[in-house]
C-alpha cells in the first residue's frame, strides 16, 4: 500500500516539523506546515475563516505530509483527508528541553523567534 496523505501530530517540541521534513525529503511528498498557514505578518494569527480556507486549499492536493497541532475544524479537515496519522507521543520531560530550540534560543529569557513569516524579538 502506498500512502500519499500523512498527518503528523503531537505536542509542542515533539519533533513534528523535523520528522515531517525528513519524511518529505525521503518520499518527495510536499510538506505542509500548518503553523505557516496560521501565522500572518509580525506573528499575527490569520482570521479563522482565512486560516481554515488555507488549510482546506492546501490539503485538497492528492499527496502531502502535514504537521501541526491544531484542534477543532482544522483537525477535522486534516484527519478526514489523511490516509495515515502519525501521533508523536513524547513525555513532557523530552519536549520541554527542546522548546528552546523550537523558539530559536538556548534560554527562556530574551527569546529570539527565528521561524515563521517574520522573525521578531520576544521577551518572556
Amino acid at each position: 500500500m502506498t500512502v500519499s496523505r500523512i498527518a503528523l501530530v503531537g505536542p509542542v517540541a515533539s519533533g513534528k516539523s523535523t520528522l515531517s521534513a525528513a519524511i518529505s525529503a525521503h518520499t518527495a511528498l510536499p510538506r505542509i506546515d500548518l503553523d505557516e498557514l496560521f501565522w500572518g505578518p509580525n506573528w499575527t494569527p490569520l482570521d479563522t475563516p482565512i486560516f481554515h480556507k488555507g488549510v482546506r486549499d492546501r490539503l485538497a492536493g492528492p499527496a502531502w505530509i502535514a504537521d501541526g497541532n491544531y484542534g477543532g475544524e482544522v483537525a477535522e479537515i486534516l484527519l478526514d483527508r489523511a490516509e495515515l496519522v502519525l501521533w508523536l507521543d513524547l513525555p513532557l520531560r523530552v519536549c520541554l528541553p527542546r522548546l528552546g530550540g523550537v523558539l530559536g534560543c538556548d534560554q527562556f529569557v530574551g527569546l529570539v523567534l527565528v521561524a515563521g513569516p517574520d522573525p521578531v524579538d520576544r521577551l518572556v
